[in-house]
């Protein structure tokens, strides 16, 4: 339908477990936007499915929804770290001050719509990334971003390995960063 998704979820915790968690709501998802369902159903949905498992099981949802025909994209955050968005060459952080799915019978979604067009960027990563990069993160993603050259894998690759940095190697939770650039197609 010429969208196209970019989504990160953090299940409470760290190892298998939140692995596991994390991995499940991106599948469903994925699976209930290609079904065609509204926002609104696909989140209730998914809280309801976490409640109804009766553990701690709560997730956070991290969603970027590009139109590729429109140039728009929609961020959907729950309980999420700050997303980076550079457009036109400055930098906004999105961020969310709503709770994880799992925890009340009412899910609240905080959702945003930005422009975007070729060269722009978005960077979302999960609270570890975040929280050990601390008030230096923007600055510390505006410096490796600053290379146009730079493919986003290595981007993303490269912030990880700040955050792991300042965090003195110790990971105290999980670290996850998603870096995609929009690129106009040459047909």
């Amino acid at each position: 339908t010429g969208k196209y998704m970019v989504c990160i979820s953090d299940g409470m915790g760290s190892g298998k477990l939140a692995h596991a968690q994390s991995a499940a709501t991106v599948e469903l998802l994925e699976k209930y936007f290609r079904a065609g369902l509204d926002k609104g159903t696909i989140f209730k949905s998914l809280n309801q499915l976490m409640l109804l498992r009766g553990e701690e099981t709560f997730s956070t949802v991290d969603l970027c929804l590009i139109d590729l025909l429109q140039g728009k994209a929609e961020f959907i955050k729950i309980g999420a770290a700050p997303t980076l968005v550079r457009r036109s060459g400055e930098y906004e952080c999105l961020y969310a001050s709503t709770l994880p799915m799992g925890i009340l019978d009412q899910v609240s979604i905080q959702s945003t719509t930005r422009t975007v067009a070729h060269d722009d960027a978005i960077v979302m990563m999960s609270d570890g990334v975040s929280d050990a990069l601390g008030d230096g993160m923007q600055d510390v993603i505006e410096f490796i971003l600053a290379s146009k050259h730079l493919k986003p894998g290595k981007a993303a690759r490269m912030i990880r390995e700040a955050a792991a940095a300042a965090a003195e190697g110790e990971e105290r939770d999980d670290m996850t960063v998603v870096v995609a650039r929009v690129v106009k197609n040459a047909v």
